[in-house]
């Protein structure tokens, strides 16, 4: 009967594509990126060197970076998208309203703009031109055909950052995007990675943001009756924490290369709001999140791509009064998508097979603007980044930016053949989990430093952390605090922790680091007052799914049924001293967390539904017995040492079992400043 169902409307698409397809719209995102492969300061001026002048071989560190710079900027590719040919992709499209939207972050600018500016490469000082022609072609309703949209400046995973350092790489991009690209700023932000939690919500609102993209497997996970019928040892399955959305309906699976999705239809594929929600004061932060074709999108940078996935999995469910959106999310400068035959063959191929297809190509903004979602369409979206990175498949909790502190498998305590072996929370090591406590000391001196120079009456400027020297249009040569900021903010490209262990990348972070605390502290002085809290990182779970399955590459791609009993720990520094830490939590008292009600998401409850918090102590781990290569891996060499590494805290979850659980992590200073983390929810199976 089912089987049958679906032939039947199926047959309905393709008979009366005039009123189906009008509830199906496609777009295309490419994302550009080549990060800051050595933000050393340059030998003769307050600042970071770009690739021009690491090309010429300006570090005091010889050999570094270790990266090819003339290979990775020189290759025909690169230099054809970085200049011209998302320009002429759109044009070959040749329809009203189809056009795309591209990522072109401010460190890739600053990189493509020196070369262009020396005429290195095949470079030139008038690179943007075809792009910004591209941006004045307009689809029916005056939008942009070709739209650069909001991004990281430095390409930095913004769910795992702090707060601080968030604003400022969103303030910077929007800063570059004015002095680059010119007026009417983008409504519309994507993140690196693709990676999205709600606690990103308001820093985008305030910014001035109404919509951001989000991957769409994130919000099948949600579904009440989802089924980890994919994951298939990849990764874990979700919490039911976060399976707060109504059911969902019509799933379908696909994969490429074992990455790979379920997704609900049209759920996974329609514009919603998301919110996030204020901790101290309850406010409320709505933005819409537009759903990328997680898996569709990964096919999409591989090979050429027809209209049956629509055909056959979205357009026959797809609502009218609501459609379904295809966007092709990215990069459009590696592997297949970023070429000459994906540009000016696979794109207005597909575009023109759609548009036959009665599928209308669009742009974002575009399709925003003709069927903007019910404001009453409130959903939860999963943390998570897109399926792309190999032993991270889109995890909840990043991992491939932050792997767990592992075990040594030399170690008698190691056992492959058991997953819970694998982890050592208390005494384990990775490269990245180093790489985050040298991140965030240096994040608490940078963040002290602004507010001792904004208490003496000086200001703290975007325009001087983007542009520390003077030059013309620019206000006076960047202080202490603002220099703090500039060196600081390139030591969180996530490239450098994607790549892991791969030539020089583990250093990086210590390079940037060590250079902002230098003028963090030159910006305290001998004698000042801190009222800066101390700077916390995102609390962190071990194991995922406490009381139920467990699954991916942290486990050696074997099922677990973890105990009940869990971890959490984080990264806690603060430049005076961290006097108090704990671990807050609390029960909701039903088990269920509704989207529309915010009692679990508040630090004072005024609600029965849940119940009072519980303080926990948490033991501490200093940074200096965790900052050498201890597993002795011969693919790392720490050749810069950090100046300041965060401790880590860590904590046991004892007694708990089928049980909603609200927790974050408080810490006090010396002088009495408080920092609480965002509030994030575990059910305990």
């Amino acid at each position: 009967m089912k089987k049958n169902y679906v032939n039947f409307c199926i047959l309905f698409t393709l008979f009366f594509t005039s009123y189906v397809g009008a509830s199906v719209h496609t777009s295309y995102l490419w994302h550009l990126q080549q990060p800051n492969y050595w933000p050393e300061k340059h030998p003769n001026l307050n600042r970071y060197m770009n690739a021009a002048e690491q090309l010429d071989g300006l570090s005091k560190y010889p050999g570094h970076p270790q990266n090819n710079l003339a290979d990775i900027f020189g290759k025909d590719d690169r230099r054809f998208i970085y200049q011209w040919r998302s320009k002429d992709s759109v044009a070959s499209m040749n329809l009203p309203d189809a056009g795309a939207q591209l990522i072109y972050p401010g460190d890739l600018i600053e990189n493509i703009d020196s070369l262009g500016k020396s005429y290195k490469l095949g470079y030139s000082p008038n690179w943007a031109s075809s792009i910004k022609e591209a941006a004045s072609w307009k689809t029916t309703t005056g939008r942009s055909k070709l739209k650069v949209l909001g991004f990281s400046f430095h390409h930095a995973l913004l769910p795992l950052i702090d707060p601080d350092a968030r604003k400022k790489e969103i303030a910077l991009d929007r800063e570059m995007w004015k002095r680059q690209w010119g007026a009417n700023l983008p409504k519309g932000f994507r993140t690196s990675e693709e990676a999205f939690s709600t606690r990103i919500i308001k820093d985008l609102v305030e910014a001035g943001y109404e919509w951001v993209v989000v991957p769409n497997h994130h919000l099948a996970r949600t579904h009440s009756n989802y089924q980890a019928n994919h994951h298939k040892g990849l990764y874990d399955p979700p919490n039911k924490a976060d399976q707060i959305n109504k059911p969902g309906k019509n799933f379908w699976s696909g994969e490429i290369d074992g990455r790979g999705a379920t997704l609900s239809v049209p759920f996974s594929y329609q514009a919603h709001y998301a919110k996030y929600v204020d901790p101290a004061d309850g406010r409320e932060y709505k933005i819409i999140v537009v759903p990328m074709a997680d898996i569709l999108s990964y096919r999409d940078g591989y090979s050429s791509q027809g209209t049956d996935f629509i055909d056959r999995y979205i357009a026959p469910f797809s609502n009218p009064a609501q459609p379904s959106f295809i966007l092709f999310s990215h990069d459009g400068d590696n592997a297949w998508g970023g070429g000459y035959s994906y540009y000016h063959e696979a794109v207005p191929k597909f575009v023109h097979e759609a548009n036959n297809k009665g599928y209308r190509p669009t742009t974002i903004q575009t399709f925003l603007d003709r069927n903007p979602p019910p404001k009453d369409d409130l959903v939860h979206v999963e943390d998570g980044a897109w399926v792309n990175a190999a032993g991270d498949w889109g995890h909840p909790q990043f991992l491939n930016w932050l792997w767990y502190p592992q075990r040594d498998r030399k170690s008698p305590e190691f056992n492959h053949k058991k997953p819970e072996t694998y982890a050592d929370i208390e005494n384990g090591w990775a490269e990245d989990f180093r790489n985050w406590a040298v991140l965030i000391a240096a994040q608490n001196y940078v963040s002290t430093a602004e507010q001792v120079t904004l208490d003496r009456g000086e200001g703290v400027f975007i325009d001087k952390i983007l542009r520390p020297t003077g030059q013309k249009g620019y206000r006076r040569n960047a202080n202490d605090a603002e220099l703090a900021w500039h060196f600081y903010l390139p030591g969180l490209t996530s490239g450098y922790m994607y790549y892991g262990a791969a030539l020089d990348m583990e250093v990086k972070p210590t390079l940037a680091s060590n250079q902002a605390v230098y003028y963090a502290q030159k910006a305290l002085g001998k004698n000042f007052s801190d009222r800066t809290a101390p700077t916390i990182f995102i609390p962190q779970r071990y194991p995922y799914n406490p009381g139920s399955e467990n699954y991916g590459a942290q486990y050696g791609y074997q099922k677990w049924i973890a105990p009940s009993d869990f971890k959490i720990w984080t990264f806690a520094y603060d430049v005076s001293k961290i006097e108090r830490i704990v671990l807050k939590i609390r029960v909701d008292e039903d088990g269920v967390n509704p989207i529309h009600e915010n009692s679990n998401e508040v630090y004072t409850h005024k609600s029965v539904k849940v119940s009072a918090w519980k303080s926990i102590n948490m033991s501490i781990r200093r940074g200096n017995d965790f900052v050498e290569n201890i597993f002795n891996d011969g693919n790392i060499d720490f050749f810069i040492k950090p100046g300041k590494v965060a401790d880590m805290y860590f904590a046991d979850v004892k007694g708990y079992k089928d049980k909603l659980l609200d927790y974050y992590i408080e810490a006090h200073d010396v002088f009495g400043n408080i920092k609480r983390t965002d509030i994030q929810h575990v059910y305990v199976d």
